[in-house]
């Protein structure tokens, strides 16, 4: 739910097109990399953003191998992010806030050692 003012868009992100006179001002992508072709995506958010648009990713990164198997999520590449001109932001652990307590052992060491990050990308 948001309360900003403004028209939401809801679509596939792979398809999704933009008519050429328009621009995002900002968009948000949050853990949805690994569902998709990361470079591909990564690149087409970039070019539709509007003029001093921002695009927020939030996500885990270079995963070990156990990863995708046991989330069944196909985690993006830092290098994919910088290569789209996207920039680190520091941040805190949060996806491990909450159910982590109530994983397995096994589901816990490798949740634990994944690597949540932010990254922006300022039009």
């Amino acid at each position: 739910m948001s309360l900003c003012p403004g028209v939401r868009v809801w679509n596939d992100a792979m398809d999704y097109r933009l008519p050429d006179d328009l621009g995002h001002d900002v968009i948000v992508m949050a853990y949805m990399l690994g569902h998709v072709d990361a470079p591909r995506l990564l690149d087409q958010a970039v070019r539709m953003l509007a003029p001093g648009g921002v695009a927020l990713v939030l996500d885990v990164f270079d995963t070990e191998p156990d990863f995708k198997p046991l989330m069944h999520y196909d985690a993006p590449k830092a290098a994919d992010m910088q290569a789209a001109g996207f920039v680190r932001v520091p941040v805190d652990a949060w996806h491990l806030h909450g159910p982590v307590a109530d994983m397995q052992p096994f589901t816990r060491s490798v949740v634990e050692r994944s690597k949540p990050a932010m990254w922006v990308h300022r039009g």
